[in-house]
């Protein structure tokens, strides 16, 4: 059983005082996985404690290339063979947001933690989900009432490409509409009987051939059909 395995079990009786010491380790692996995941060159290493833990990953200027950040009562230097890209350090950075407000989450007494989206799928998801749109992981408050389409869309593909229909492999494909109008590209009016891109559509593979696209939460995350 993976370390997110185990923070999903001990999510129903969490609490700051009583769950620290083992939810702050489990949270820790779950950070040095997904930068392992995603920058696999690069190494991660604890290199000291700090006088105050905090819930949040703060980042801290670092003398030379690298990156420096505490979390949880931890400093951490993650450091590679050469520099840093700003998507990498973009995509440290989104590990990081999503973690920490995942963290927050589970010591908030208004929040069913347990039954929040959050908590299930594929860390690594949330990790690009983030990255590509930081506002639905920026805050508790976002994190309970935004969707995560795109992690929809990542789990959606990822069924469909397992899956076949009669006997052929299913190939599919979704286009992500971004939050900021385009002067380019007019968003797709909705269909009245669109249908919601989630993983319901991997139970019935005849919907496959009739799927055309997806569009963000402003068109309520549906899918075209047609045919």
């Amino acid at each position: 059983m993976g370390p997110s395995q185990h923070l999903n079990r001990m999510i129903p009786s969490a609490s700051r005082k009583s769950g620290g010491p083992i939810l702050d380790e489990l949270n820790q692996q779950l950070l040095q996985r997904g930068v392992k995941y995603f920058l696999p060159t690069s190494h991660l290493e604890m290199v000291g404690r700090v006088p105050e833990s905090t819930p949040e990953v703060v980042f801290r200027a670092a003398p030379q290339s690298g990156l420096i950040f505490e979390w949880l009562g931890s400093r951490y230097a993650l450091t590679n063979h050469r520099d840093f890209s700003d998507h990498e350090q973009r995509m440290v950075r989104s590990i990081g947001r999503f973690l920490s407000t995942r963290y927050a989450l589970l010591f908030d007494s208004e929040t069913t933690a347990g039954n929040m989206p959050i908590f299930g799928g594929l860390a690594e998801d949330r990790y690009v989900s983030t990255f590509l749109d930081g506002r639905v992981f920026g805050d508790i408050r976002s994190a309970t009432t935004l969707p995560d389409r795109i992690s929809e869309a990542i789990e959606v593909l990822r069924i469909s490409a397992l899956s076949s229909y009669e006997g052929k492999r299913i190939s599919t494909g979704a286009l992500l509409f971004g939050t900021l109008p385009d002067a380019c590209h007019k968003l797709p009016s909705r269909p009245s009987d669109a249908l919601q891109y989630s993983s319901e559509l991997t139970s019935n593979s005849q919907l496959s051939s009739h799927l055309r696209w997806i569009t963000d939460d402003r068109t309520g995350g549906r899918k075209g059909r047609h045919g």
